[in-house]
Formats: C-alpha cells, sequence, structure tokens
C-alpha cells in the first residue's frame, strides 16, 4: 500500500497538524484566560459603578424630608434610579408651586407695600396743610 516514504510523509504531516492543534489550542486558553480576566474586571467596575450610583441617589433622597428612602432599600441600582428619578421630578413639581405661590404672595404684598405708602403719602399731605393752618393763625 504505502512505501516508507509515503508513511514517513504521512506520519510528518500528522505531526505539523498535531503541533498546529496544539499552537491553537494553546492560542484559545490564552484567549479564554484573557477574556476571563476581562470579564472580572468589567464586573468589578460595574460593582463599583453601581454601589457609587447607589450612594449617590441614596445620598440625594436622604437629603429630602419624606424621600421614601427606606422604600428602596434592598432595590437593585436600576429601581434605585428611577425612585430617585421619579422623587426628583415630583420634589421640582412641588418646587415649582412653591415659587408661584411665593411670587404670588410678594405680588400681593408689594400691592400692600404701594397701598401703605400711598396713605402714608396722604397722611403726610394732610398733615402737611394742617401744619400750614395752624402756622397762619
Amino acid at each position: 500500500m504505502f512505501d516508507k516514504k509515503q508513511k514517513l510523509s504521512q506520519l510528518f504531516k500528522c505531526e505539523q497538524e498535531l503541533k498546529r492543534c496544539e499552537l491553537m489550542n494553546l492560542s484559545l486558553s490564552e484567549r479564554v484566560k484573557h477574556l476571563k480576566g476581562v470579564v472580572a474586571e468589567l464586573t468589578d467596575s460595574q460593582q463599583k459603578i453601581e454601589e457609587r450610583a447607589t450612594a449617590f441617589c441614596r445620598s440625594l433622597l436622604n437629603s429630602v424630608p419624606n424621600s421614601g428612602l427606606e422604600t428602596i432599600k434592598h432595590a437593585d441600582v436600576i429601581e434605585t434610579f428611577n425612585y430617585t428619578q421619579k422623587r426628583h421630578e415630583e420634589m421640582l413639581s412641588q418646587n415649582s408651586n412653591n415659587i408661584k405661590n411665593l411670587v404670588k404672595h410678594l405680588s400681593n404684598r408689594e400691592v400692600e407695600v404701594e397701598n401703605l405708602k400711598a396713605q402714608v403719602m396722604s397722611h403726610l399731605t394732610e398733615y402737611g396743610k394742617r401744619k400750614l393752618l395752624y402756622v397762619k393763625n
């Protein structure tokens, strides 16, 4: 069938293929090892980001009375963000209403002050007229 030369050639080709497969396997093992390292780094980064984001949201909510901070005590970072955003929007709306009410109140007070100024001027004018009449008599 095969002569010795062909057998050696086949054997050499098989050895070459075996070495190539071993190198490929080693290369894949190195890639897997590298990717596992990358995954570990990304997982660590994700955990740190989640911890910092949660701490940030909690500190924002902690500065607001009746924030409902207890409701997110065991929530994940997405739920915490959503809750914080909702509370922030509610606070903005409430603050906007408070500002509108204060502006309205201030406007009313300005009208009152102007009326009081007019009354004072009227009294001063009347007092001045009386004083002139008194001095003439």
